[in-house]
């Protein structure tokens, strides 16, 4: 039987984000063992033996890693211990979580000799990140990337950053975090319930918070803010989640007299009823993978499909946004697309004949779908060797209004550089009450109602 460790700096980690990879492993008879701190795992008993139900066959080991920087002492430890481990079980494959697992894993397996996997939840290499921090995690990245088969990154700035700096054998870039609308669209309990569980009063304004307690998602700056709004005791707020920063939460909550307005939760399952009961959803992380989605949905940034929000919008960009719609709860859902033009709109500003730069945006069997601006696209005849992100210069064949169509043929496809559209607005004030995107001859109409 294969043997396959698979270590984290937290077993919330390996909860949280390691089921279809455990899955994928049981289906294929390996013997999987979990490395990671179980001391303080910052996640509930209730998740963990919930993982142990359905994989019944896992042994956990403790190696006392943690998340922080300052800690080098227990972390080089940690390492050591766990390349004991290693030594002992003799695995057919080790896979790292995180930044620390990632480092002291793949350096014991390179000690090893054994292939090592690599995923990276967050770079600590990022646009605005300390200098210190650039250098130091990026001559480890670099490093320990050499002695790497697979790295995994979870949003395409890691990825293009990994293909383009570090040295594993292969990078392949997962899909961002995904939406179950079912699971959110209906809560099971009202907001009444939830709201009188926690002893938060109906007409009291709730702010809201979940992901681990660590020092990156700067929840003290939430609680700063509201011990200098002492005025407004009706603000509540609600943060849902574990980690190391929990003491230190606790204890500015203490000193800056909030106790009776501020709720930590700890882990829950009921995320669903909580943002029903909640008015305004709070993320001041320092960094995040996938953090845009908070604010603006995916499939509001562009008629034209994208793979990612980084494929329409960056970090520190001002965006011009309308306000979709409320909920009953007042809460605002806000979308991009609408102000980027109609049909008709960017179709005019192209001609047949004309040759122009795309993005390739999704490759079919029946053609390519090449995007020439946010809010339109092309198809172009199949061609295998194109990939989604692909910059290239196409040539105008046709324009078909009353099919909403435009026929394009790829003249150069080795541009060799990334291309991002900058948001060209349509539409810069007034209010829309309804938004049509296809043309009056079209059968088929996109239209958003406010």
């Amino acid at each position: 039987m294969k043997r396959v460790v698979i270590a984290a700096a937290s077993a919330a980690t390996l909860v949280q984000f390691t089921a279809q990879e455990l899955t994928a492993l049981q289906t294929l008879g390996c013997e999987v063992h979990l490395a990671c701190p179980l001391e303080k795992p910052y996640i509930s008993q209730e998740a963990m033996h919930l993982l142990e139900e359905r994989f019944p066959q896992l042994v956990w080991h403790d190696i006392a890693f943690t998340d922080s920087l300052h800690a080098f002492r227990r972390n080089r430890k940690a390492g050591q211990e766990l390349e004991q481990l290693l030594e002992e079980l003799k695995p057919e494959l080790v896979h790292c979580h995180g930044t620390i697992a990632g480092i002291y894993g793949r350096r014991a397996a390179e000690h090893l000799g054994i292939p090592a996997f690599y995923t990276a939840h967050d770079f600590r290499i990022y646009r605005g990140c300390l200098l210190p921090e650039r250098l130091g995690f990026g001559f480890l990245e670099r490093r320990y990337s050499r002695c790497t088969q697979v790295m995994y990154t979870v949003c395409p700035e890691d990825g293009n950053y990994a293909k383009k700096h570090l040295h594993a054998r292969t990078v392949i870039s997962l899909p961002d975090m995904g939406l179950d609308y079912e699971r959110y669209a209906i809560p099971a309990r009202s907001r009444d319930e939830v709201r009188a569980e926690l002893r938060i009063p109906e007409d009291a304004t709730v702010l809201l918070s979940v992901g681990t307690l660590r020092m990156q998602k700067r929840l003290r700056i939430v609680l700063q803010a509201m011990a200098r709004l002492r005025d407004m005791e009706q603000l509540h707020y609600v943060i849902c989640g574990e980690g190391p920063d929990m003491a230190f939460l606790q204890k500015l909550i203490a000193n800056l007299r909030l106790q009776e307005r501020v709720h930590l939760l700890g882990y829950r399952t009921d995320i669903p009823d909580l943002l029903g009961a909640a008015d305004i959803f709070c993320m001041p992380s320092r960094r995040e993978g996938c953090g845009i989605a908070a604010l603006l949905p995916i499939d509001c940034l562009s008629v034209s499909r994208i793979a990612s929000p980084a494929d329409r919008v960056q970090v520190g960009q001002q965006l011009l946004c309308a306000i979709k719609n409320r909920d009953v709860q007042g809460r605002i859902v806000l979308t991009l697309r609408e102000l980027l033009g109609t049909w008709s709109e960017n179709a005019a500003c192209f001609a047949a004949g004309e040759t122009v730069v795309g993005i390739v945006r999704s490759v079919e069997e029946y053609g390519v779908f090449i995007e020439i601006a946010p809010n339109l696209a092309g198809l172009a005849e199949a061609d295998s060797t194109l990939r989604p992100g692909q910059a290239v210069s196409v040539y105008i064949k046709n324009i078909l209004p009353d099919k909403m169509k435009i026929k394009l043929v790829v003249v150069n496809k080795n541009l060799g550089q990334p291309l991002r559209f900058e948001p060209h607005y349509f539409v810069t004030r007034g209010r829309l009450k309804r938004w049509t995107y296809s043309t009056p001859q079209s059968r088929k109409q996109i239209e958003t109602v406010f």
